[in-house]
Protein backbone atom coordinates (compact mmCIF):
# COMPACT_ATOMS: atom_id res chain seq x y z
CA UNK A 1 0.00 0.00 0.00
CA UNK A 2 1.31 3.22 -1.07
CA UNK A 3 0.78 6.15 1.65
CA UNK A 4 -0.38 9.55 0.61
CA UNK A 5 -0.57 12.43 3.01
CA UNK A 6 0.09 15.83 2.91
CA UNK A 7 1.79 19.00 5.48
CA UNK A 8 2.66 22.68 4.67
CA UNK A 9 6.17 23.81 4.07
CA UNK A 10 7.80 27.03 3.00
CA UNK A 11 9.95 26.50 0.09
CA UNK A 12 11.09 29.65 -1.99
CA UNK A 13 13.68 27.75 -4.31
CA UNK A 14 14.04 25.29 -6.52
CA UNK A 15 17.73 23.72 -6.41
CA UNK A 16 19.61 20.60 -7.13
CA UNK A 17 19.77 18.53 -4.37
CA UNK A 18 21.27 15.63 -5.47
CA UNK A 19 23.77 14.55 -2.47
CA UNK A 20 24.91 11.92 -0.13
CA UNK A 21 22.82 11.88 2.53
CA UNK A 22 23.70 8.60 4.48
CA UNK A 23 25.34 5.45 3.46
CA UNK A 24 21.72 4.19 1.41
CA UNK A 25 19.88 7.76 1.02
CA UNK A 26 20.22 10.26 -1.81
CA UNK A 27 17.58 13.03 -2.77
CA UNK A 28 17.19 14.35 -6.54
CA UNK A 29 15.05 17.45 -7.62
CA UNK A 30 13.86 18.39 -11.15
CA UNK A 31 10.99 18.04 -13.71
CA UNK A 32 8.66 14.89 -13.44
CA UNK A 33 8.00 13.10 -16.51
CA UNK A 34 6.73 9.60 -17.85
CA UNK A 35 4.53 9.20 -14.83
CA UNK A 36 2.75 5.44 -14.75
CA UNK A 37 0.02 4.91 -12.77
CA UNK A 38 -2.01 1.31 -11.92
CA UNK A 39 -5.16 0.78 -12.85
CA UNK A 40 -6.44 2.48 -9.65
CA UNK A 41 -4.70 5.91 -10.80
CA UNK A 42 -1.88 5.10 -8.41
CA UNK A 43 1.69 5.99 -9.10
CA UNK A 44 3.87 3.34 -10.07
CA UNK A 45 7.19 4.95 -11.23
CA UNK A 46 8.55 8.18 -12.79
CA UNK A 47 11.00 9.72 -14.68
CA UNK A 48 12.94 12.93 -12.97
CA UNK A 49 15.35 15.07 -15.25
CA UNK A 50 17.12 17.65 -13.18
CA UNK A 51 18.70 21.08 -14.46
CA UNK A 52 21.69 19.39 -16.02
CA UNK A 53 19.37 17.39 -18.24
CA UNK A 54 20.28 14.05 -16.37
CA UNK A 55 18.00 11.67 -15.91
CA UNK A 56 16.77 9.06 -13.02
CA UNK A 57 13.77 6.65 -12.79
CA UNK A 58 12.16 6.25 -9.47
CA UNK A 59 10.15 2.68 -8.69
CA UNK A 60 6.92 2.88 -5.46
CA UNK A 61 7.54 0.64 -2.88
CA UNK A 62 5.55 -0.44 0.19
CA UNK A 63 7.49 2.28 1.74
CA UNK A 64 7.15 5.11 -0.51
CA UNK A 65 5.65 8.34 0.92
CA UNK A 66 3.96 11.00 -1.15
CA UNK A 67 3.41 14.82 0.60
CA UNK A 68 2.52 17.81 -1.34
CA UNK A 69 3.61 21.42 -0.70
CA UNK A 70 1.73 23.73 -2.69
CA UNK A 71 -1.83 24.69 -1.77
CA UNK A 72 -4.99 23.10 -2.46
CA UNK A 73 -3.25 20.68 -4.40
CA UNK A 74 -2.86 17.48 -3.30
CA UNK A 75 0.71 15.07 -4.91
CA UNK A 76 -1.39 12.07 -6.27
CA UNK A 77 -4.16 14.52 -7.84
CA UNK A 78 -1.21 16.38 -9.46
CA UNK A 79 0.55 13.20 -11.16
CA UNK A 80 -3.02 11.80 -12.21
CA UNK A 81 -3.18 15.41 -14.20
CA UNK A 82 0.49 16.97 -14.42
CA UNK A 83 1.56 19.86 -15.74
CA UNK A 84 4.63 20.80 -17.65
CA UNK A 85 7.57 22.96 -15.18
CA UNK A 86 6.54 21.72 -11.71
CA UNK A 87 9.34 20.33 -9.46
CA UNK A 88 9.39 17.73 -7.12
CA UNK A 89 12.07 16.41 -4.95
CA UNK A 90 12.88 12.57 -4.61
CA UNK A 91 14.70 10.85 -1.72
CA UNK A 92 15.87 7.16 -2.79
CA UNK A 93 17.46 4.29 -2.05
CA UNK A 94 20.04 2.36 -3.27
CA UNK A 95 18.94 -0.70 -5.59
CA UNK A 96 19.82 0.46 -8.97
CA UNK A 97 17.75 -1.10 -11.56
CA UNK A 98 16.18 0.64 -14.74
CA UNK A 99 12.80 1.50 -16.53
CA UNK A 100 12.31 2.00 -19.86
CA UNK A 101 10.48 5.52 -20.71
CA UNK A 102 7.66 6.11 -23.01
CA UNK A 103 10.06 6.68 -25.81
CA UNK A 104 12.16 3.48 -25.54
CA UNK A 105 14.68 4.99 -23.73
CA UNK A 106 16.49 2.89 -20.97
CA UNK A 107 16.89 5.01 -17.33
CA UNK A 108 18.90 4.06 -14.24
CA UNK A 109 15.99 3.56 -11.86
CA UNK A 110 15.82 3.82 -7.53
CA UNK A 111 13.43 2.71 -5.17
CA UNK A 112 11.49 6.19 -3.90
CA UNK A 113 11.18 6.63 -0.38
CA UNK A 114 9.75 10.03 0.18
CA UNK A 115 8.04 12.03 -3.04
CA UNK A 116 7.52 15.25 -2.69
CA UNK A 117 5.83 18.35 -5.31
CA UNK A 118 7.75 21.26 -4.36
CA UNK A 119 5.96 23.70 -6.66
CA UNK A 120 3.40 23.85 -9.97
CA UNK A 121 4.18 26.13 -13.01
CA UNK A 122 1.53 28.60 -14.04
CA UNK A 123 1.94 30.09 -17.36
CA UNK A 124 0.84 33.41 -18.34
CA UNK A 125 -0.72 34.34 -14.81
CA UNK A 126 0.13 38.16 -15.31
CA UNK A 127 0.98 40.28 -17.72
CA UNK A 128 3.59 43.83 -17.22
CA UNK A 129 2.26 47.27 -18.53
CA UNK A 130 5.35 46.57 -21.62
CA UNK A 131 3.16 43.62 -22.47
CA UNK A 132 5.56 40.76 -21.13
CA UNK A 133 4.36 37.55 -19.61
CA UNK A 134 4.67 36.16 -16.15
CA UNK A 135 4.48 32.61 -15.19
CA UNK A 136 3.57 31.72 -11.74
CA UNK A 137 5.06 29.16 -9.45
CA UNK A 138 3.11 28.39 -6.65
CA UNK A 139 4.43 27.02 -3.47
CA UNK A 140 2.96 26.57 0.20
CA UNK A 141 1.81 30.06 1.08
CA UNK A 142 3.98 31.77 -1.37
CA UNK A 143 3.94 32.49 -4.83
CA UNK A 144 6.81 33.45 -7.54
CA UNK A 145 6.41 35.57 -10.60
CA UNK A 146 8.88 34.72 -13.23
CA UNK A 147 9.76 35.99 -16.45
CA UNK A 148 9.52 34.24 -20.09
CA UNK A 149 13.53 32.74 -19.53
CA UNK A 150 12.56 31.24 -15.76
CA UNK A 151 14.20 34.16 -13.69
CA UNK A 152 12.50 35.04 -10.71
CA UNK A 153 10.94 38.44 -10.28
CA UNK A 154 9.10 38.25 -6.92
CA UNK A 155 8.37 36.09 -3.90
CA UNK A 156 4.75 37.00 -2.73
CA UNK A 157 3.60 35.35 0.70
CA UNK A 158 0.34 34.48 1.25
CA UNK A 159 -1.32 37.44 -1.16
CA UNK A 160 -4.91 36.75 -0.79
CA UNK A 161 -7.41 39.60 0.39
CA UNK A 162 -5.29 40.96 3.76
CA UNK A 163 -8.50 39.74 5.49
CA UNK A 164 -8.39 37.98 8.62
CA UNK A 165 -10.38 34.88 9.53
CA UNK A 166 -12.80 35.98 12.31
CA UNK A 167 -12.06 32.70 14.47
CA UNK A 168 -8.33 33.41 14.56
CA UNK A 169 -8.74 37.09 16.01
CA UNK A 170 -9.76 35.72 19.70
CA UNK A 171 -12.10 33.39 21.07
CA UNK A 172 -12.99 35.46 24.02
CA UNK A 173 -14.88 37.88 21.72
CA UNK A 174 -18.52 37.94 21.34
CA UNK A 175 -19.33 36.47 17.49
CA UNK A 176 -20.63 40.52 16.86
CA UNK A 177 -17.38 41.79 17.72
CA UNK A 178 -14.90 39.06 15.50
CA UNK A 179 -17.43 39.81 12.64
CA UNK A 180 -16.76 43.23 13.13
CA UNK A 181 -13.29 43.25 13.24
CA UNK A 182 -13.04 40.80 10.32
CA UNK A 183 -15.14 43.41 7.97
CA UNK A 184 -12.75 45.77 8.94
CA UNK A 185 -9.67 44.34 7.25
CA UNK A 186 -11.57 42.70 4.49
CA UNK A 187 -12.79 46.20 3.81
CA UNK A 188 -9.48 47.41 3.84
CA UNK A 189 -7.38 44.65 1.92
CA UNK A 190 -4.21 44.50 1.07
CA UNK A 191 -1.69 47.37 1.73
CA UNK A 192 -0.09 47.14 -1.38
CA UNK A 193 -0.51 46.39 -5.09
CA UNK A 194 0.73 43.35 -6.60
CA UNK A 195 0.50 45.33 -10.18
CA UNK A 196 2.80 48.17 -9.04
CA UNK A 197 5.21 45.61 -7.00
CA UNK A 198 5.62 43.54 -10.18
CA UNK A 199 6.28 46.42 -11.94
CA UNK A 200 9.06 47.85 -9.62
CA UNK A 201 10.51 44.53 -9.86
CA UNK A 202 11.04 44.04 -13.54
CA UNK A 203 12.31 47.40 -13.37
CA UNK A 204 15.18 46.90 -10.87
CA UNK A 205 15.80 43.14 -12.35
CA UNK A 206 19.63 44.66 -12.75
CA UNK A 207 20.35 44.39 -9.27
CA UNK A 208 18.51 41.39 -9.29
CA UNK A 209 20.77 39.73 -12.44
CA UNK A 210 23.91 41.21 -10.25
CA UNK A 211 23.19 38.76 -7.19
CA UNK A 212 20.73 40.42 -5.25
CA UNK A 213 17.94 37.58 -3.79
CA UNK A 214 14.87 37.29 -5.19
CA UNK A 215 12.36 40.34 -3.20
CA UNK A 216 9.75 39.73 -1.45
CA UNK A 217 6.40 40.88 -0.70
CA UNK A 218 3.60 39.66 1.59
CA UNK A 219 1.07 40.71 4.52
CA UNK A 220 0.66 39.05 7.56
CA UNK A 221 -2.57 39.90 10.34
CA UNK A 222 -2.34 38.43 13.83
CA UNK A 223 -4.17 39.26 17.12
CA UNK A 224 -2.15 41.17 20.07
CA UNK A 225 -2.15 41.82 23.51
CA UNK A 226 -5.83 42.72 24.93
CA UNK A 227 -6.95 45.12 27.47
CA UNK A 228 -9.85 45.70 29.45
CA UNK A 229 -11.60 47.16 26.24
CA UNK A 230 -9.25 46.97 23.78
CA UNK A 231 -8.07 44.31 21.57
CA UNK A 232 -4.90 44.97 19.60
CA UNK A 233 -4.67 43.16 16.13
CA UNK A 234 -1.59 43.58 14.53
CA UNK A 235 -0.43 44.28 10.61
CA UNK A 236 3.50 43.08 9.68
CA UNK A 237 4.19 44.01 5.67
CA UNK A 238 6.94 42.81 4.26
CA UNK A 239 7.86 44.89 1.20
CA UNK A 240 10.65 44.76 -1.54
CA UNK A 241 14.14 46.57 -1.13
CA UNK A 242 16.29 47.21 -4.57
CA UNK A 243 20.04 47.61 -4.82
CA UNK A 244 20.66 46.70 -1.02
CA UNK A 245 23.16 44.00 -1.33
CA UNK A 246 22.59 42.83 2.68
CA UNK A 247 18.46 42.41 2.03
CA UNK A 248 16.19 42.08 -0.03
CA UNK A 249 13.11 43.25 1.72
CA UNK A 250 11.68 45.21 4.81
CA UNK A 251 9.35 45.41 7.18
CA UNK A 252 6.21 47.76 7.97
CA UNK A 253 4.82 47.03 11.53
CA UNK A 254 0.95 48.58 12.44
CA UNK A 255 -1.60 48.02 15.43
CA UNK A 256 -4.83 48.72 15.17
CA UNK A 257 -7.31 49.25 18.29
CA UNK A 258 -10.42 47.62 18.81
CA UNK A 259 -13.40 47.72 21.03
CA UNK A 260 -14.01 44.07 22.72
CA UNK A 261 -17.37 44.49 23.27
CA UNK A 262 -18.50 45.96 19.61
CA UNK A 263 -16.00 45.48 17.54
CA UNK A 264 -15.49 49.13 16.58
CA UNK A 265 -12.45 50.05 15.43
CA UNK A 266 -10.90 52.86 17.80
CA UNK A 267 -8.30 55.67 16.56
CA UNK A 268 -4.90 55.46 17.44
CA UNK A 269 -5.10 58.86 19.37
CA UNK A 270 -8.07 58.33 21.33
CA UNK A 271 -5.59 56.07 23.37
CA UNK A 272 -4.43 58.80 25.20
CA UNK A 273 -5.68 61.49 27.58
CA UNK A 274 -3.69 64.28 26.44
CA UNK A 275 -3.66 65.70 22.57
CA UNK A 276 -1.05 63.89 19.92
CA UNK A 277 1.04 66.43 20.21
CA UNK A 278 1.56 66.23 23.79
CA UNK A 279 1.33 62.08 23.52
CA UNK A 280 4.45 62.10 21.22
CA UNK A 281 6.58 64.65 23.20
CA UNK A 282 5.81 62.47 26.06
CA UNK A 283 6.70 59.04 24.01
CA UNK A 284 10.01 60.93 23.84
CA UNK A 285 10.51 62.19 27.08
CA UNK A 286 10.08 58.44 28.28
CA UNK A 287 12.43 56.55 25.63
CA UNK A 288 15.10 59.15 26.71
CA UNK A 289 15.67 60.70 23.11
CA UNK A 290 17.26 63.94 23.34
CA UNK A 291 18.95 64.58 20.08
CA UNK A 292 16.92 67.08 18.59
CA UNK A 293 17.03 66.28 15.57
CA UNK A 294 15.87 63.20 16.07
CA UNK A 295 13.47 64.32 18.13
CA UNK A 296 12.21 66.55 15.03
CA UNK A 297 12.05 63.85 12.90
CA UNK A 298 10.41 61.45 15.00
CA UNK A 299 7.84 63.86 16.34
CA UNK A 300 7.21 64.36 12.10
CA UNK A 301 6.91 60.79 11.36
CA UNK A 302 4.83 59.58 14.32
CA UNK A 303 1.84 57.28 13.62
CA UNK A 304 -0.04 56.32 16.26
CA UNK A 305 -0.43 52.33 14.35
CA UNK A 306 3.08 52.85 14.71
CA UNK A 307 2.62 51.67 18.68
CA UNK A 308 2.63 47.72 18.90
CA UNK A 309 0.46 46.26 22.19
CA UNK A 310 2.73 43.66 23.50
CA UNK A 311 2.43 41.28 26.44
CA UNK A 312 5.77 42.78 27.68
CA UNK A 313 5.34 46.56 27.03
CA UNK A 314 4.94 49.00 23.88
CA UNK A 315 6.89 49.01 20.73
CA UNK A 316 7.21 52.61 18.68
CA UNK A 317 8.42 51.39 15.46
CA UNK A 318 8.96 53.60 12.81
CA UNK A 319 9.92 51.96 9.42
CA UNK A 320 12.61 52.73 6.95
CA UNK A 321 12.54 55.79 5.15
CA UNK A 322 10.55 57.62 8.48
CA UNK A 323 13.70 59.23 9.28
CA UNK A 324 15.91 61.53 6.60
CA UNK A 325 18.83 60.70 8.89
CA UNK A 326 18.38 56.94 9.75
CA UNK A 327 18.85 54.82 6.79
CA UNK A 328 16.89 52.13 8.52
CA UNK A 329 14.26 51.22 10.61
CA UNK A 330 14.30 52.96 13.51
CA UNK A 331 12.24 52.53 17.26
CA UNK A 332 12.17 52.07 21.03
CA UNK A 333 10.70 49.94 23.84
CA UNK A 334 8.91 50.66 27.07
CA UNK A 335 7.49 48.70 29.83
CA UNK A 336 3.82 49.53 30.62
CA UNK A 337 4.79 51.10 33.94
CA UNK A 338 7.40 53.27 32.53
CA UNK A 339 5.17 56.28 32.92
CA UNK A 340 2.83 55.07 29.98
CA UNK A 341 0.06 54.96 32.33
CA UNK A 342 0.15 58.85 33.14
CA UNK A 343 -0.67 59.42 29.09
CA UNK A 344 -2.48 56.22 28.29
CA UNK A 345 -6.66 55.88 29.48
CA UNK A 346 -6.67 52.53 31.92
CA UNK A 347 -8.73 50.88 29.49
CA UNK A 348 -6.10 51.01 26.83
CA UNK A 349 -3.21 49.43 28.66
CA UNK A 350 -2.86 45.68 29.48
CA UNK A 351 -2.49 45.03 32.88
Amino acid sequence: MIKYMRFTLLVFSCLILLTACSEKDWYLTGEPSDIQLDDEGYLVSLVVTDADGKQMGFLMTERTSIFSHVDGMEALDFFRNPTPGACISVSYDSGKTSLTTSDGKKVSAYPARFITLDNILIPDAAMLQDGTSLSLRQWSGTVTYCLPEGTALLNVHDAVDGAIDSQAINADLSAVAQEKISAYYEERGLLYSVEDELERAYANIPTHVNGQPVPGLGQDIYPGVTAERVIYILTTLTLPVYGDPAANVTEVRLCDAFDRETGEHIEGWDLFTCSPEEAVQALLDLAQITDPTLRTEMAAAFQPEYMLFYPSGLEVFLPKGSLPSAGTAWGFGLDYDDGLRAIFHDWALPE
